[in-house]
């Protein structure tokens, strides 16, 4: 078991471990239609379990401990999002949507982020976010298309100077409690779900 992953949670290691990688929405969404039957199987012990020994509210709070979780918090945040998509498609118990996940975040400091970053800033700040804290369904609600054509504008701009794997490699580089990181991460993630980047 890593060292920085509570004794309470080492049953769900190998889960965190699996989806510790996934960044993307489309990664999350084949990974939840294609998990073989072995798969959710252990995906329904560990809703239970989570569930039956009131652990939902410890396993937020780990993953809430860094904006910019590691490996084993970011499996941690994905399982509960894949408990989410389960549970959207009707599968027992996912849907009874008890085992699901709700993130605050702090203000945003725009300032820290390079200056040609910082033109992210604001769709970063109000949709990035958005998208964890309140989801997939009703971040996309949201965007208007007035908003997602100044998301193709920004889009297009991080493709014409090649600042997408720029812009990653800065928040690798960035204290694991970036809160402007988890916003650009979230607003990575809607430019590409569009096919903006």
């Amino acid at each position: 078991m890593s060292d920085e992953t509570p004794e309470a949670f080492g049953y769900l290691v190998p889960l965190f471990d699996k989806f510790g990688g996934l960044w993307f929405d489309h990664e999350i969404e084949s990974c939840a239609v294609n998990l073989c039957s072995d798969e959710l199987a252990a995906l329904r012990e560990a809703y239970s379990s989570i569930g039956n020994n009131h652990q939902l509210h410890e396993l937020t709070g780990w993953i809430d401990q860094t904006a910019r979780p590691s490996h084993m918090r970011r499996g941690a945040f994905v399982l509960l999002l894949m408990f989410e998509k389960l549970g959207e498609t009707g599968l027992i118990p996912f849907s009874d949507g008890e085992v699901r996940y709700v993130r605050k975040f702090p203000s945003r400091d725009w300032s820290r982020v390079p200056y040609e970053y910082q033109f992210l800033g604001a769709l970063a700040d109000q949709y990035g976010i958005m998208l964890y804290e309140k989801g997939w369904d009703d971040t996309l609600a949201a965007i208007s298309p007035s908003v997602r054509a100044e998301m193709s504008r920004a889009g297009r701009k991080l493709n014409e100077s090649n600042g997408v794997l720029a812009v990653q490699d800065w928040m690798n580089a960035q204290p694991e409690s970036s809160v402007e990181v988890t916003a650009l991460d979230g607003l990575l993630q809607l430019l590409d779900n569009f096919g903006m980047l």
